[in-house]
């Protein structure tokens, strides 16, 4: 069960609000049970403005979409999804600007300052013109405003701390869902 997203015209707006805004180097941690109905480009958790940091699907893997002057896409994930499958997604980003995927409860990637794009230029995280770990949660199953790059497929238990979690932490998520 979980809230269904058909790609088109649904979505969540979440209101602004300080339990929702991450600045650059604050620890934050979000986790979401999700099944992917399709792999095109969807960005399904953002910002509600032009050229946000996003969680966006590409081609199969989960990817960070790191906004500002270079704006530039950055892998989250090593493994590649199956579509029609759920799965426990975990994000953590840490004071250091790191960001850590989990799958099911298993550290999946790391994402570190100066790591390199795959699409886009500069380096991820502090002192470049982009915005580095810094996340504002206001649309859930779109990308930013007039539902771009929408999201296909359901989400459940979608929850937002203002710690990063350890892997004892994302262990103890996965197995109390």
């Amino acid at each position: 069960r979980g809230l269904e997203f058909d790609g088109v015209t649904d979505y969540l707006q979440v209101p602004a609000s300080a339990e929702t805004d991450f600045a650059e180097s604050v620890p934050y941690t979000w986790s979401v049970w999700i099944n992917f109905a399709s792999f095109t480009s969807s960005w399904f958790l953002g910002q509600n403005g032009s050229h946000p940091n996003v969680i966006a699907l590409s081609s199969g893997r989960l990817a960070f979409r790191e906004a500002g002057a270079n704006a530039a896409y950055y892998y989250l994930s090593s493994s590649y999804l199956k579509l029609n499958t759920w799965y426990r997604l975990v994000v953590t980003a840490d004071a250091s600007n790191n960001m850590r995927l989990y799958i099911n409860g298993v550290l999946d990637y790391t994402l570190s300052e100066g790591d390199s794009p795959y699409s886009g230029s500069g380096t991820f995280g502090v002192g470049g013109s982009n915005l580095g770990t810094e996340f504002q949660i206001l649309r859930v199953g779109s990308g930013y405003s007039g539902n771009a790059y929408p999201f296909t497929g359901k989400m459940s238990n979608f929850q937002v701390w203002d710690a990063a979690f350890t892997q004892a932490d994302v262990t103890y998520d996965y197995l109390n869902p």
